[in-house]
Formats: C-alpha cells, sequence, structure tokens
C-alpha cells in the first residue's frame, strides 16, 4: 500500500522524482507579467529601406552551387548579388 501513496505523491513514474511537478514561475515570466515588456511603441523595429526584394528558386547540382560560391567568395560578394551581376552584365549576356 505504501508504494501506491508514493506513486500518487510524484505524479507517475516508478523512481522517486519522477513525472511532472508543479510550475513555479521565474523571475523573467514574474516582470513580464508587469506589462514592461513587448507593446506598441511609436517609431519602433527597422525603419523602411525601399528596396523591395523578390525571392527566387533554382536547382542547382552540388558542383555548380560550389562553383558559385567560390565565384562570390572570390570577388568578395553575396551568393545573390554574384549571381544577379553575372546574369545582368551585358558581358556575360552578349557572349
Amino acid at each position: 500500500m505504501e508504494k501506491n501513496k508514493k506513486h500518487d505523491q510524484n505524479w507517475g513514474g516508478k523512481r522517486p522524482g519522477a513525472g511532472r511537478k508543479p510550475k513555479e514561475l521565474t523571475v523573467t515570466q514574474v516582470k513580464k507579467s508587469k506589462g514592461s515588456w513587448g507593446g506598441f511603441r511609436v517609431n519602433a523595429g527597422r525603419k523602411p529601406s525601399g528596396k523591395i526584394y523578390t525571392r527566387v528558386s533554382i536547382c542547382l547540382t552540388r558542383f555548380e552551387l560550389r562553383k558559385i560560391k567560390e565565384g562570390a567568395a572570390a570577388e568578395n560578394k553575396s551568393v545573390s548579388r554574384y549571381v544577379v551581376d553575372r546574369v545582368l552584365n551585358p558581358q556575360y549576356i552578349f557572349n
């Protein structure tokens, strides 16, 4: 009978202390409940840059991706900027 009492006190599990225990509030949870965090603030957040980007997906082999990344690194550009510059540059379009 003693085993069942222990089992009920631990909320499940065979070893002592196993199972869920009552939650205690942490310091951050207490601070958040005061209402000092979040919410609307005037002029908060990132300012709009005016640029509108569109995401595009292409399929490449691992070899092709590695070559593109190497070319971008050699020119000290991001992969996106490197691809756009290569595609839209007249030197490469009309060859």
